[in-house]
């Protein structure tokens, strides 16, 4: 897995709709899918975000 700054940085998961950061153990978790349009998953989706480490 790519480190930086001895940080583990990874991708997990496949979902539709937003929910909010969470920590598993000293992890934190950050989401931001845009999901489907058509079905209105994008509410919270945010195309502004950058997510710096």
């Amino acid at each position: 897995m790519p480190t930086l700054s001895g940080q583990f940085v990874f991708h997990i998961q496949h979902h539709h709709v937003n929910v909010a950061d969470f920590e598993i153990g000293n992890t934190k978790l950050i989401t931001n899918q845009l999901g489907y349009i058509k079905y209105n998953e994008n509410t919270g989706f945010n195309d502004k975000a950058i997510i710096s480490i």
